[in-house]
C-alpha cells in the first residue's frame, strides 16, 4: 500500500509540474525524429577532381563512371594537380584523381600505370573512406577481368539488408532516451522534496556552480560515450574497451539492437539481462546503504 501512494504522489508531481510533461514528451519526441538523421556515419557526396594528363579513350572511361557514382559528387576536370590541390585548400574539394599520361597505352601492353589519389584528411573518415571507394573503381578500370570476377561473387547482408545507418542508430537511442528519462525524473523530483537538505548543503559550500553541474554530468557523459553508441566497441583502446563490461549503457544498447534489427528472443540477450541485473542489483545496495533518513 505504501508503493501505491507513493507512485499516486509521483503521478501527482508531474501534473503540477509543467516542465516534466514536457520533458517526457518532447524530448523523445526531438530525439528520435532528429538525431538518427543528424548522426548519420554514411559517406556520401564526396567531392572529386579529376586530372586527365593522358586524354584517352580509356582514361575518360574512368572520369564518366566517377562522374555516375552516387557516393561522389563530381567537381570537374583540372588542367593541373596544382589547381585540383587549390580546390582542396578552399574546402571545394575532398579528392583529387590524376590520371598519367600514356594510361591508355600501358594498361595496353600490360603495365600498371600509377593513378595518383590525394585526399583531404582533416575529415578522416571522409577521407579513407573515399579513398577507398576511388581506389577500387580505378583498380576495376584498369582490371576488367577483375570486374568480371566480381559480377560473379554474390553478397548477402545479414540483417540490416540495406546497410541503413539509421536502423543501427535506432535501437541505441531507444535506450539513450529510456535511462536518460528514468534519471532525470527522480533526479528533479528529489531535488524538489531535498531542497530544503541536501542541495543547501551544497550551497553553503564554496563548490562552484559551474563546476557543480559538470561534475553531475560527467559520469553520464563518459558511460555514453563508451557505450558503443557511435561507434564498435571493439575498435575502442583495449583500457576503454575493459570498461564496457562495467559499463551498464553499453548492455542496454547492444540488447536493444539485437531484438531490433536482428529479431532477437530472449535467448540471444540473456547475456545483456543477467548483466544488468547484476549492475542494477549491486548499485541499488549501494543506493540503500548510502541513503540516510534525516530524523
Amino acid at each position: 500500500m505504501i508503493l501505491k501512494y507513493l507512485l499516486r504522489k509521483e503521478f501527482t508531481q508531474i501534473r503540477r509540474n509543467p516542465f516534466l510533461p514536457r520533458l517526457i514528451v518532447m524530448f523523445p519526441v526531438m530525439i528520435m525524429c532528429i538525431m538518427p538523421w543528424v548522426m548519420n556515419m554514411e559517406v556520401k557526396n564526396v567531392v572529386v577532381d579529376v586530372v586527365d594528363n593522358d586524354k584517352s579513350t580509356l582514361s575518360q572511361q574512368l572520369v564518366h563512371e566517377i562522374e555516375a557514382n552516387k557516393y561522389f559528387s563530381f567537381h570537374g576536370q583540372q588542367p593541373s594537380y596544382t589547381a585540383a590541390l587549390n580546390d582542396i585548400e578552399h574546402s571545394e574539394a575532398d579528392i583529387v584523381v590524376v590520371i598519367p599520361q600514356h594510361y591508355s597505352r600501358d594498361l595496353t601492353l600490360g603495365n600498371k600505370p600509377q593513378v595518383l589519389i590525394a585526399a583531404n584528411a582533416v575529415n578522416g573518415t571522409k577521407g579513407s573512406i573515399g579513398s577507398v571507394y576511388l581506389s577500387q573503381m580505378v583498380t576495376t578500370n584498369a582490371v576488367p577481368t577483375l570486374q568480371a570476377l566480381q559480377t560473379n561473387v554474390s553478397t548477402f547482408y545479414l540483417f540490416n539488408r540495406q546497410l541503413n545507418y539509421k536502423r543501427y542508430m535506432i535501437p541505441a537511442l531507444f535506450a539513450i532516451i529510456m535511462m536518460m528519462i528514468t534519471g532525470f525524473l527522480p533526479t528533479l523530483n528529489i531535488v524538489g522534496e531535498k531542497e530544503a537538505g541536501t542541495i543547501e548543503q551544497i550551497n553553503v559550500t564554496p563548490v562552484n556552480k559551474w563546476t557543480f553541474i559538470l561534475v553531475m554530468w560527467f559520469f553520464v557523459v563518459i558511460l555514453l560515450l563508451l557505450s558503443g553508441l557511435f561507434t564498435p566497441t571493439r575498435s575502442m583502446p583495449a583500457a576503454a574497451y575493459l570498461t564496457t563490461y562495467a559499463n551498464p549503457v553499453s548492455y542496454f544498447i547492444d540488447a536493444m539492437r539485437t531484438v531490433f534489427i536482428r529479431g532477437g528472443n530472449l535467448k540471444s540477450i540473456l547475456h545483456q539481462v543477467l548483466a544488468l541485473l547484476g549492475i542494477g542489483l549491486v548499485m541499488g545496495c549501494w543506493a540503500v546503504q548510502s541513503y540516510k533518513k534525516n530524523h
